[in-house]
């Protein structure tokens, strides 16, 4: 193994420079250009060539801490490359990237409250992530619809790099998702659908943004640089789930929501919203409860100073509650573009 790390170490670069990196940083170390799902869009790759050989990686942090060096940008990744690789996987992409990154811009200041911009500050801040592509039946509309992102991660959902995964092995893959999640002990009283991570291996291909000409412009300068892409007509790509399991695996649990009485406005902005969030072990079933019961006080607390809250999106079906905003439109809102929302029924 000692032979092969340092030939991915070789063979990653980016288009520009990794010249704003930390030294020894591990993982995402680049805020989005700006904040949302658009690094995600359109990465998928033109397979004009493809290499040959298999890296084998024990484990997905090595590749990141890998990609966080400045020795990465000495050699180019010529071609998308085939990888087997181990981590955590996970049926969310992020959000945002965190405020470490070394061109991070501040988070806007909100015209709401001083709770209302303190939570939305915090929200956007810290790398949250979004099960935006896992509800089949009403994912973003983008050019790759017929793949869903995960992450392959190790430690925190910060910690990863994004997995393009085929529909159809995705949808296989929430029931798996699922069954682990029914062995946290989480009543369906307290989440919508109980489900965890899965410690797995991944045979794909790694890549680059720029071996894809419909993707975001431009290099971000971290991991969402890259992408491991399943190839649905491939049947060496695989996604095999292992006996061993994560026993930490950390990230967001959160929810959007704004008073009901704002609902009478002709169109509702981020200023009024308030970002409620709390953050979890997302593999262990206690922890998880012990967090979802922080959520609601914490939503109880607004809830007595602004009146009943209504719930715009939410981090996943572990939040119970049914969202008034279509994934794609909550994209738009948390950029800051006011929507007009009906009254639930």
């Amino acid at each position: 193994m000692e032979h092969i790390v340092p030939r991915v170490a070789e063979a990653l670069t980016v288009v520009g420079s990794f010249s704003g990196f930390l030294e020894g940083a591990v993982a995402l170390r680049e805020l989005f250009k700006e904040h949302g799902i658009g690094p995600h869009k359109n990465m998928v790759p033109d397979p004009l060539s493809w290499g040959k050989d298999l890296w084998r990686i024990d484990d997905v942090d090595q590749l990141l801490k890998k990609l966080a060096t400045p020795e990465a940008a000495s050699f180019p990744l010529r071609d998308p490359q085939r990888v087997s690789i181990r981590g955590t996987l996970y049926p969310c992409g992020l959000l945002s990237s965190g405020w470490w990154a070394p061109r991070a811009k501040a988070a806007p200041n909100l015209k709401g409250s001083d709770l209302q911009s303190w939570l939305y500050y915090g929200f956007s801040q810290w790398g949250p992530s979004w099960d935006f592509s896992w509800n089949f039946d009403q994912n973003l509309k983008t050019q790759n619809d017929a793949y869903c992102v995960a992450q392959l991660g190790t430690g925190d959902e910060s910690n990863s790099i994004p997995v393009r995964i085929p529909i159809e092995r995705a949808k296989q893959l929430l029931n798996d998702f699922r069954e682990k999640g029914s062995e946290l002990g989480i009543d369906d009283s307290e989440v919508d659908v109980s489900f965890s991570g899965l410690r797995v291996e991944i045979t794909g291909f790694l890549y680059h943004r720029r071996h894809c000409p419909k993707a975001a412009h431009g290099a971000f300068g971290d991991s969402l640089d890259y992408s491991i892409w399943i190839r649905e007509d491939q049947p060496d790509d695989d996604i095999t789930i292992l006996t061993d399991e994560p026993d930490f695996y950390s990230g967001y649990l959160w929810k959007c929501c704004v008073p009901e009485a704002d609902l009478q406005r002709e169109r509702i902005t981020r200023d009024q919203a308030f970002f409620i969030w709390t953050h979890t072990n997302l593999v262990k079933g206690e922890t998880i409860k012990y967090e979802l019961d922080s959520l609601r006080h914490k939503e109880e607390y607004i809830s007595k100073q602004h009146g009943n809250l209504v719930l715009l999106q939410k981090s996943s079906e572990l939040i119970k509650g049914t969202p008034v905003l279509p994934k794609n439109e909550f994209f738009e809102f948390y950029q800051g573009k006011g929507k007009t929302i009906s009254s639930p029924p």
